[in-house]
């Protein structure tokens, strides 16, 4: 963890080793440099909201197919478990030469089936399918609805409402993001930075290592979501 004061330390400290000689004080003077970190937190929340994601849990509305969470999340990443059900439910496919099919994994098991730990979970409410609502990215719909009788906890991974303008920052953007934050603060506060001729220069290098580290960043990341989502359906089952 860290916060927005450090990365303003930082990037502060990253104008002494690009040698700026002078440059414009209104640029470089801390409520101008938050604006702008702000503003380059907000571009990396419009790709991966889910790298700001903590996890919480919370009460669903009784009698209820749809529920909408958005109390206590701005946007919701994934339901981790309902009422102590966290089973992910294998895909099936009837067509072995479906190129999403599962039906291979079973030949690493002793009876070409997988064991029956996979299908085993706790008893109680069942949600069944879930999916995000259209237009609102804090609902989302369960194919079951909730018991009437009592009261259901789910543990979601979700933005907090104020995940942008807490002081404290999420891990993964003190780790594997901090270079991309600090290199697309610099662009945009060398951009706006006309004292020194060179500043331009200087925007344009720390553009290029931001979006080549932000190419490759996502070009793994999504490939590995890719081959997460052959292996799982948004479902909890029992």
């Amino acid at each position: 963890m860290c916060t927005q004061s450090d990365i303003i330390d930082h990037i502060l400290g990253e104008r002494v080793n690009d040698e700026l000689e002078a440059g414009d004080y209104l640029v470089w003077s801390r409520p101008v440099v938050a604006k702008v970190l702000r503003e380059c937190l907000s571009a990396i929340y419009g790709f991966r909201p889910d790298l700001f994601a903590e996890t919480r849990t919370v009460t669903l509305q009784r009698s209820s197919c749809l529920q909408s969470l958005c109390k206590d999340c701005a946007k919701i990443i994934n339901i981790i478990s309902v009422d102590g059900n966290s089973c992910n439910k294998i895909e099936e496919h009837k067509d072995e030469n479906d190129d999403k099919s599962l039906d291979w994994m079973s030949c690493y098991f002793k009876d070409c089936n997988p064991p029956n730990k996979y299908w085993e979970c706790n008893a109680g409410y069942d949600p069944g399918d879930w999916q995000p609502v259209d237009g609102s990215p804090c609902t989302v719909r369960f194919k079951n609805p909730t018991p009437s009788d009592r009261d259901v906890t789910a543990t979601v991974a979700c933005v907090p409402p104020d995940a942008l303008t807490r002081d404290t920052l999420p891990a993964a953007i003190c780790d594997e993001m901090f270079t991309a934050v600090v290199d697309h603060a610099l662009f945009r506060l060398y951009s706006i930075d006309h004292k020194d001729g060179n500043n331009l220069e200087l925007a344009d290098k720390h553009w290029r290592a931001y979006t080549t580290f932000m190419a490759t960043k996502f070009d793994v990341d999504f490939a590995l979501l890719e081959n997460n989502m052959v292996l799982t359906k948004r479902r909890i089952d029992r």
